[in-house]
């Protein structure tokens, strides 16, 4: 391949000399690579007959894979250099497709077949075939980079105003931007991200998916490497406000693949005449997405449990109806299925199954599955839709089961709703007094003397999650210098009983956080303040603005606690106040309104009485 690089790094001048000579050790390459193969082949067992990460990682496959691959990027050279206006990717393409199927467990094959779409000026192609590369168990950086600068090309690539796009090219283009986005959140804050997405779901509702359903079907899969890459970003942070960040970005994801799900089920639904359902009533191409999302939301039930808690931060209203209009969209499919017969999850494959087989998403289900071979020739067209059907069965049975969840029921053998909407909102008052609440019978006595510090001639901190968090020690040795006074804000409280809940490392933490502050509140202190729910600035405009500052819906409790608290402080005649905090958007508004902020890591305790952290 050096002297094919060679040759082609000259062609800039594209004379024709070099490129016959191009030509000519491209064909030599080519008759090379064929006759490798052909000879490796010989020497290997049932190459054609199935693969798994065992076989495949013979060194007599690793070399065909290679080979496979060089023979792709050959004919991708060949074409690259042809002077005809339409050129033919084929070639190229099915070359990465066979390197794919005979070893699936690597990100290059999907990489390069993201490359051809963008010579293809495919954007979906190039998103999803990027995700793959990415999603894949044995993906390294560069599928990161290359799917962040596809999604860069597509955000800042302006729209050809004179082409009339249909209903449909203009969600896709949206669901794209949303997608990346997501993808890359310094883009734009959370609140135009929300806003964005859900005026995205309403144009669900005009757009008719059935006449581009393989679209569809790639937008579900790169949705869900998107939640799952998210996830994994999650777990790789300890700080508090990235993880919220993180998860507020699965939400929005979320939320939209409940959208884009439940409309390809009302799809399906409608084809269906009442009383008339047939097993090949419905095409596969119209059950994929649905089944895709199904067998990856089985095994990932729990995250509808970050998607309703953290959800109620960012719209509650409009994220818990989404929940609840997806969920019985799939309990009505789930009862037509079993109506026409009683069917369990399959455990066999589907030829659908090659695209997801080496995904870090779907592990959990081809673990399930207990996956050893993937033969070639799978199982007929009928037995493929009952496989899909019995996916989706099987995501409402999970549902039912599911205690923590506790919205889908299996009632004589029919699955239904419940009607949660008063019970949600009790349940979200609930949770917006409960820190408060949890509290209260240890800090009544305390409440009588939270005035009581504006005679104290001391700083005043108001601290954040991350303080009570990641710099306890340092919190219990302020407090035992007497040399500061320090507010604990109900958003923090009602952070830390959201990261109680688990057995990582800092749901530990919160934990111990928890307990520190409970002990401590039975001794009331002048020098450690819990807000009250009426210690509050409420200040904002209808636009949720302040002095001329945009304030962000989740900021406005700990900004309305700031500015009550520093208004006490300001009114007393020595002291100080600063608010404690790693948060470096919040830092930017609260310079903005005069608040005085240190970070986290650099609030340094006393001198005297100090804890290592």
């Amino acid at each position: 391949m050096n002297r094919i690089q060679f040759v082609y790094s000259m062609l800039k001048n594209r004379s024709d000399t070099i490129l016959q000579s191009l030509l000519k050790e491209l064909n030599f390459a080519t008759c090379f690579y064929q006759i490798l193969i052909l000879s490796l082949s010989n020497m290997c067992d049932s190459v054609d007959e199935k693969w798994s990460l065992e076989l495949s990682s013979s060194p007599k496959r690793l070399a065909i894979y290679k080979s496979l691959i060089f023979l792709g990027d050959i004919a991708r050279y060949r074409i690259t250099y042809q002077s005809d206006i339409q050129k033919d990717w084929t070639e190229s393409w099915n070359w990465y497709q066979k390197a794919f199927e005979l070893f699936p467990y690597c990100g290059k094959p999907h990489g390069q077949l993201a490359i051809l779409s963008t010579y293809q000026s495919s954007d979906i192609d190039a998103v999803y075939y990027n995700c793959l590369s990415l999603g894949n168990l044995d993906s390294g950086s560069l599928p990161r980079v290359n799917l962040n600068n596809v999604i860069q090309k597509i955000l800042t690539t302006e729209k050809n105003t004179e082409i009339e796009y249909s209903k449909f090219q203009i969600f896709l283009n949206n669901s794209l931007s949303l997608f990346g986005h997501l993808f890359s959140p310094n883009v734009n804050g959370m609140e135009t991200l929300v806003e964005f997405e859900l005026k995205l779901c309403e144009s669900i509702l005009s757009v008719s998916l059935d006449e581009c359903l393989d679209t569809v079907t790639k937008l579900v899969i790169s949705y869900i490497i998107l939640v799952d890459d998210l996830g994994n970003s999650f777990e790789n942070t300890t700080q508090t406000q990235k993880r919220q960040s993180i998860r507020n970005l699965q939400v929005i994801a979320l939320a939209y693949l409940y959208s884009l799900v439940q409309q390809c089920i009302t799809s399906v639904l409608d084809s269906v005449p009442d009383g008339q359902f047939q097993l090949d009533a419905v095409s596969i191409e119209k059950l994929l997405p649905i089944s895709i999302f199904c067998s990856w939301q089985s095994f990932n039930v729990d995250i509808i449990q970050h998607y309703l808690s953290y959800g109620t931060l960012l719209k509650p209203k409009e994220f818990e109806t989404r929940l609840h209009e997806w969920a019985k969209s799939i309990t009505a499919l789930a009862n037509l299925i079993s109506s026409f017969a009683d069917m369990d999850e399959d455990i066999t494959y589907t030829a659908q199954d090659r695209q997801l087989i080496a995904l870090n998403a779907f592990d959990p289900l081809f673990k399930s599955l207990k996956l050893v071979g993937l033969p070639k020739h799978l199982v007929t067209l009928t037995d493929e839709t009952i496989i899909h059907y019995g996916r989706i069965l099987s995501l409402a049975k999970r549902l039912a089961d599911n205690e923590k969840i506790n919205f889908v029921v299996l009632n004589n053998g029919l699955f239904s709703v419940r009607d949660n909407h008063a019970k949600r909102k009790d349940l979200q008052r609930l949770m917006k007094a409960m820190a408060s609440e949890r509290l209260k019978d240890e800090i009544i006595t305390l409440e009588t003397q939270l005035g009581g510090f504006q005679h104290l001639d001391v700083i005043v901190y108001v601290l954040d999650t991350d303080c009570m968090i990641f710099r306890l020690n340092t919190v219990k040795s302020w407090l035992m210098s007497r040399k500061c006074v320090l507010v604990i804000p109900l958003d923090v409280i009602q952070s830390l009983d959201r990261l109680k809940k688990g057995t990582e490392k800092i749901n530990t933490q919160a934990r111990d956080a928890i307990r520190y502050l409970e002990d401590r509140f039975k001794f009331p202190s002048p020098y450690l303040i819990g807000q009250k729910p009426e210690e509050t600035k409420e200040v904002w405009n209808p636009d949720g603005s302040y002095a001329g500052q945009y304030i962000p819906r989740n900021y406005q409790s700990i900004l309305g606690c700031l500015l009550y608290f520093q208004k006490i402080s300001n009114e007393r005649e020595a002291g100080g106040f600063a608010f404690v905090t790693d948060n470096q958007e919040l830092c930017d508004i609260t310079k903005e309104l005069n608040i005085d902020t240190i970070d986290v890591y650099n609030w340094n305790p006393p001198k005297s009485r100090k804890f290592r952290d």
